[in-house]
């Protein structure tokens, strides 16, 4: 039985989008689904969404470089609130701004799989981010959090360095390219 699906750069269209998750929608078995580097738009991320209701064998999802925006993230959500064996979520090079990173939050809250979550060049920034480190806070498996690339600025240091104050359960957190500007908070704890 299938159970690693790698669709990587593929030009996923619509009608086929529609298509494959008729199919995915049989495999119980899937563990891993790779669709990095397709536009995954509101009508493709709502054909996925509804696949993922019924992955309940995932481990890992990557969505790298699918272009998920405010509509898409929210139908995406949907789905991903009910992966509960869901271990490495990679959603890097999506547009994540505050609402996006609120609808993620409530779909990953009191996840006791995830580890890995990778979300670089997101758009998150210093309003977005307090919404994601209160939702990864109640995580306690989180190991892995890749912020690069996002432009957190000086008041996001000052946020993470509360969330590493708070004794979390991060062991690799990824912050090249972050803007933290002059304030060096975060460095004074590690």
């Amino acid at each position: 039985a299938l159970t690693d699906l790698v669709l990587d750069h593929c030009g996923i269209e619509s009608t086929a989008m529609s298509h494959l998750c008729e199919g995915l929608s049989t495999l119980s078995t899937l563990r891993v689904l790779n669709l990095s580097w397709n536009s995954l738009d509101t009508e493709r991320t709502r054909h996925l969404a509804t696949v993922l209701r019924g992955c309940q064998a995932l481990t890992d999802l990557v969505l790298e470089g699918c272009g998920i925006e405010s509509t898409a993230m929210s139908h995406l959500c949907e789905g991903l609130s009910t992966l509960s064996t869901l271990r490495v979520l990679n959603l890097s090079y999506s547009s994540l701004g505050t609402e996006e990173t609120r609808h993620l939050v409530i779909a990953l809250k009191g996840s006791t799989t995830l580890s890995r979550l990778l979300l670089q060049v997101c758009n998150i920034d210093g309003t977005a981010l307090p919404h994601l480190l209160e939702g990864i806070s109640t995580i306690p498996t989180l190991s892995v959090l890749d912020l690069c690339g996002n432009s957190l600025g000086s008041e996001g240091a000052r946020h993470l360095a509360q969330l590493l104050k708070n004794s979390c359960s991060l062991t690799e957190l990824s912050l090249w390219d972050c803007d933290l500007g002059g304030n060096a908070d975060v460095t004074r704890l590690l």
